[in-house]
């Protein structure tokens, strides 16, 4: 609860940081004005202005950002556990992203995915009906359908963040494939069986036109993106 208060605290006045162990990492440039925040708020964390973590903080070093604008207390308080408990160096931006360095992708994301994507989705389990064993029969019939979403929920995640990225193009146009005039999985309305596949269809169409701006591919993705959200 500690380090979280810290996190916050030199959240709010845009200075990045990170964790080495239990000792708080900061630029030697913002030392003084850490030592001020944490006398101020009585907090006992350590700050190093060591090596340690300054390679990765360093303006060159290759770091992701996630966007984080729609996560709660708790679900950051979880994030900043795990981060630690995993040991991964990271710290918040100006607009309370999460920046880590590209090494730390895989068990970023597997965190990330833990806290914020259920792997789960809606379905009628038949109870009432006397027909239990044709719905789980169905359910079971519509395990691509479920591995496509996540795939689909996946690239378009990746185009957010980098909507340039070859590898996340390739992905997105596999999955949308996929979708591309299926019947609803099972648990789905076609309405928004429907609603997904035009969107999978708009993120493409926008990858695939050569006038289209970044922030266009961006807008679509994020689209595809949150009404995906709830259902992987």
């Amino acid at each position: 609860e500690q380090r979280l208060a810290v996190d916050e605290l030199l959240e709010a006045d845009g200075i990045d940081h990170a964790w080495d162990g239990t000792a708080l990492v900061v630029r030697t440039s913002d030392e003084a004005a850490v030592d001020a925040l944490l006398d101020e708020a009585g907090a006992e964390a350590v700050a190093d202005t060591g090596p340690p973590a300054a390679e990765w903080l360093d303006e060159d070093a290759d770091v992701l950002v996630y966007d984080l604008s729609d996560w709660n207390h708790d679900q950051r308080s979880d994030l900043v556990a795990e981060l630690a408990g995993r040991s991964v160096d990271h710290l918040f931006d100006d607009d309370g992203d999460l920046v880590v360095a590209t090494e730390a992708e895989a068990v970023v994301d597997e965190i990330i995915d833990d806290i914020d994507f259920p792997d789960q989705l809606p379905v009628d389990d038949g109870a009432g009906d006397g027909d239990g064993d044709a719905a789980a029969g169905a359910a079971a019939g519509s395990l691509a359908e479920v591995e496509t979403m996540s795939a689909l929920f996946l690239a378009a995640d990746r185009l957010v963040h980098d909507p340039d990225e070859s590898a996340a193009i390739i992905a997105m146009d596999d999955a949308a494939g996929a979708v591309a005039g299926t019947r609803p999985p099972y648990g789905f309305s076609p309405a928004a069986w429907t609603a997904i596949q035009a969107q999978a269809a708009a993120v493409m169409a926008t990858l695939e036109n050569p006038e289209a701006a970044p922030e266009e591919v961006i807008e679509a993705a994020t689209t595809l993106r949150t009404t995906l959200r709830p259902l992987v």
